[in-house]
């Protein structure tokens, strides 16, 4: 069987995922954590991980994070 991967949805405000969209990004198979680019300074992303499975299973998970990024150094 297939490792799991996790396809990450990104919103700039809580509940603002769209699940019909691809999502912002999806990690290799088995991996447990995955690198998110291109963040702006001094903002707010909120994120929903949905595992599936090499048959196509999608999780249903709705359980989202916030975090807001450093202003910038300069």
């Amino acid at each position: 069987m297939a490792a799991l991967v996790y396809d990450l949805y990104q919103a700039g405000q809580a509940g603002g995922q769209d699940f019909g969209a691809l999502p912002r990004r999806t990690s290799p198979a088995g991996a447990t954590c995955v690198d998110v680019d291109g963040l702006l300074p001094a903002s707010t992303y909120c994120y929903v991980a949905r595992a599936r499975d090499g048959a196509g299973n999608r999780d249903g998970n709705t359980v989202e994070i916030c975090v807001e990024t450093a202003a910038a150094d300069c």
